[in-house]
């Protein structure tokens, strides 16, 4: 059976780059965005999954479908940071809901050991 992984933010630029490469070494590559990779980033072999973050249930159901995932990546954030906001709700309290802590026992997903891995630009962090 492939490892899996589930690219939170795959259809941007260090999302594509990252399944390429898991899918090179013949691992089964999810993709979880808001929406669908521009023409020259779609990668065929690539299964893609559409919801925001911010959607606590339907991202907890997907993650639950997939709960034999070996690695969640999290590269998901909103590129324009004009809205703090939005901003907020990408970066920080979407990334929150990957923890169990921070699920309601409702939507808990039980992550096995799996690693999870939140890269960002220091951008988020606000200014210096």
């Amino acid at each position: 059976m492939k490892n899996k992984i589930i690219i939170v933010g795959g259809t941007g630029f260090l999302g594509f780059h990252l399944a390429k490469y898991y899918l090179k070494n013949n691992w089964q590559v999810l993709s979880i965005s808001r929406k669908n990779p521009k023409k020259i980033r779609y990668l065929k072999s690539v299964n893609y999954l559409f919801v925001d973050i911010g959607d606590k249930k339907k991202l907890f159901t997907i993650l639950k479908k997939h709960s034999n995932t070996d690695c969640i990546v999290n590269f998901s954030g909103e590129v324009d940071h004009s809205n703090s906001k939005k901003v907020f709700k990408s970066h920080y309290l979407g990334c929150l809901l990957y923890t169990s802590d921070a699920a309601d026992d409702s939507l808990r997903v039980d992550l096995g050991g799996r690693r999870i891995i939140k890269k960002s630009t220091l951008l988020p962090a606000g200014p210096g």
